[in-house]
Formats: C-alpha cells, sequence, structure tokens
C-alpha cells in the first residue's frame, strides 16, 4: 500500500511540476499553454520516458482536472451570459 501511495506521489509530482515549468517555458515563448501540457505528457507518458507507467492513473488525473476546469468555467459564467448563449 505504501509503494503505491509512494508511486502516485511521484507521478502526481511529475505531472504538476513538468506541466509548471513548461508552461512557464510556453508564455515565455508566447505559446499557449496547451502546447506545454501536451509535450509535457508526451515526454512523461510511456512511450517515451516512461517516467509515467500506469496509463490508467494518468485517465484518473485528467478527469479530474477537466471536472477542475469546467467547475472554474462555471464559476466565470454568468447566468444571464448563459441564457444569450
Amino acid at each position: 500500500m505504501e509503494g503505491t501511495t509512494l508511486h502516485l506521489s511521484f507521478e502526481l509530482f511529475i505531472i504538476f511540476s513538468g506541466a509548471a515549468l513548461l508552461a512557464t517555458l510556453a508564455l515565455y515563448l508566447r505559446q499557449t499553454i496547451l502546447v506545454a501540457y501536451i509535450i509535457i505528457g508526451v515526454i512523461a507518458g510511456p512511450s517515451m520516458s516512461g517516467l509515467i507507467q500506469d496509463p490508467s492513473t494518468v485517465e484518473s488525473i485528467g478527469r479530474v482536472g477537466v471536472t477542475f476546469l469546467l467547475f472554474l468555467l462555471g464559476m466565470n459564467l454568468p447566468p444571464s451570459k448563459l441564457v444569450s448563449l
């Protein structure tokens, strides 16, 4: 159990720190942050460096990220604008 938790913590660290570093670099180079996220996914994924071995873990983290993104979008969208859309 402890090894699984340590492995998950390492994968989360790789994803978040890599995304933060590459997003900073992308903003400096005037690129979109989405490009940085795709690049960190390719670099850290099992096909390139193999830092993240389990694709189901990445899928679960991605679902949480999309849910969080939709939540933030909903917080910034007033109901009056939603009706006009």
